[in-house]
C-alpha cells in the first residue's frame, strides 16, 4: 500500500508539473538543492561545467536500463569537468537508495522529495535528461530513455567540451 501511494504521488506531482511550462532549451537550469542520498557525496560548483541532470524514479523501468549507461558517461567524462547529477523524485527514501545501488552508480543523488527541481524542469516523461552548459544554460533535453538519445548526449557533450562558454549556442533538441 504504501509502495502504491508513493507511486500514486509522484504520478500526481508528474500531473500538476504538467500544467507548469516545461523547461526548454535556453532557460537557466534550477538550483539543484535536495539533500543527497549519498552523504558522503559533496556537490561541486555547477556554473562553469558542463552538467547532466536525470530527472528518474525507482518505480521507472527505463530508468533502471538508463542509469548504468549514464554512470558509463560519468566515468568516461568526469575527470574533463563534466558532473552528471540524478534527481530521484520518489517519495520513499528507502525505494531511491534500495534502487540506486541496486544499479550501481556513483554519481551524485539528490532526493527530490518536495518535487522543487522536477518542478522547475517539469518532464512529462521519466527518465527525462537535461544537459546544462557552462553558462548554467539548459542546451537540450531527452525525455523518456533511447540509445539514440544517449548517443545525441555523448555527441553534444563532446561538442560543448571543444568549446568555450562564450562560444556555446544552445543545441537544438531533435525531435524524437
Amino acid at each position: 500500500m504504501i509502495k502504491r501511494s508513493g507511486i500514486f504521488l509522484a504520478l500526481a506531482l508528474l500531473a500538476l508539473a504538467g500544467t507548469a511550462r516545461a523547461a526548454k532549451v535556453g532557460d537557466a537550469a534550477p538550483e539543484i538543492s535536495a539533500p543527497f542520498l549519498q552523504p558522503q557525496q559533496e556537490m561541486v560548483e555547477l556554473t562553469g561545467h558542463v552538467v547532466v541532470i536525470d530527472v528518474m524514479a525507482s518505480w521507472c523501468g527505463p530508468c533502471r536500463e538508463e542509469l548504468p549507461l549514464l554512470e558509463n558517461l560519468y566515468q568516461k567524462y568526469k575527470a574533463r569537468g563534466v558532473v552528471v547529477v540524478g534527481v530521484g523524485i520518489d517519495h520513499r527514501e528507502k525505494n531511491l537508495r534500495d534502487f540506486v545501488h541496486s544499479t550501481g552508480v556513483t554519481f551524485p543523488i539528490k532526493h527530490d522529495i518536495d518535487a522543487r527541481i522536477a518542478s522547475a524542469l517539469n518532464p512529462s516523461r521519466m527518465p527525462s535528461t537535461f544537459l546544462v552548459d557552462r553558462a548554467g544554460r539548459i542546451v537540450s533535453s531527452e525525455e523518456g530513455f533511447s540509445v539514440a538519445g544517449l548517443k545525441r548526449l555523448h555527441s553534444q557533450i563532446e561538442q560543448l567540451l571543444t568549446q568555450s562558454a562564450a562560444e556555446q549556442p544552445a543545441l537544438a533538441k531533435p525531435s524524437n
